[in-house]
């Protein structure tokens, strides 16, 4: 089986929830290595979270955060978007926007509202209204991928 990278993109504020936990479990169960920034630069995010609610962040803080999240995009086969309901974040919304760009697959759990949001739909490779609905569908199994894989190298 091979071993891909997946970006977990997720507003700051689902950190260290159970839905955060459960979609991390689902995609290492399916074989994927899980790029989370939370996790993965945590001191990072937490110095630079406490900065914010300090107000006392500059330029040079976000530029750091934001290109390192940008270049673990660049390194990620695809991006999960993340969209829980009651969490809204620009960060998330800028991460999904810039894998689009970089021809990244993007799959979204969008749970924010009870009708999606034709932006995010519109940016899906594929959409999902709940952790369930994602789960249930058998996304991001190693045969699943060597599927979308083929139909991308076809295009």
């Amino acid at each position: 089986m091979n071993v891909y990278r997946i970006y977990f993109a997720h507003p700051a504020t689902s950190h260290n929830t159970e839905g955060e936990k459960r979609i991390t479990d689902i995609l290492k169960e399916r074989g994927w290595q899980v790029i989370n920034p939370f996790l993965d630069d945590a001191h990072q995010k937490a110095e630079f979270v406490n900065n914010i609610r300090q107000n006392r962040f500059g330029i040079l803080d976000s530029a750091k955060l934001v290109l390192n999240d940008i270049i673990h995009i660049g390194r990620s086969d695809a991006i999960l978007v993340w969209l829980p309901k009651g969490h809204t974040s620009v960060g998330t919304i800028c991460e999904l926007i810039h894998g689009w760009y970089m021809g990244k697959y993007i799959i979204i759990i969008y749970e924010l509202h009870d009708f999606p949001h034709p932006w995010a739909w519109w940016h899906s490779d594929e959409f999902y209204r709940s952790i369930d609905d994602f789960e249930n569908r058998h996304v991001c199994s190693d045969d699943w991928w060597k599927e979308v894989e083929h139909d991308n190298n076809d295009s």
